[in-house]
């Protein structure tokens, strides 16, 4: 049974110890229901599949205050220590909830990434695409 969290915006987190399995497919989903006071640069994440995604092999991470694509929400997948795909999307507007969904495809020999904002697919900015094979 799942559950739900409740965070008051003050140095908030939330963690598992479950680890990522993309399975045969390598297609991953991650999705959260997201309401934003303020965007500052300051690399505070939505999600982050590991306890340091910088040096963690096959995490990803969703940061809407990027340091280094600032406006945007970046999205990127590393392996063996470096990332491999960044993608980004405009910001959604502060003080609204949204919906956020990210699907991860590591089917293919470059991998892709979409971002759904309230269910519509928003077109991505590709920053970085270094995958070498599947």
């Amino acid at each position: 049974m799942g559950a739900s969290r409740q965070f008051d915006g003050v140095n908030d987190s939330a963690s598992t110890a479950s680890a990522v399995n993309y399975g045969g497919s390598k297609i991953a989903t991650f999705c959260s229901w997201v309401y934003w006071r303020a965007y500052a640069n300051d690399d505070d994440i939505i999600l982050e599949s590991s306890t340091n995604f910088n040096v963690n092999n096959g995490t990803f991470v969703m940061d809407p205050n990027s340091s280094g694509v600032p406006g945007k929400v970046e999205v990127d997948i590393q392996d063996g220590g470096s990332r491999y795909r960044q993608e980004s999307i405009t910001r959604p507007t502060v003080n609204t909830w949204y919906w956020l969904a990210v699907v991860l495809d590591n089917s293919t020999v470059t991998g892709d990434v979409k971002v759904y904002v309230n269910a519509v697919e928003e077109s991505t900015t590709i920053g970085i695409n270094n995958k070498s094979g599947n």
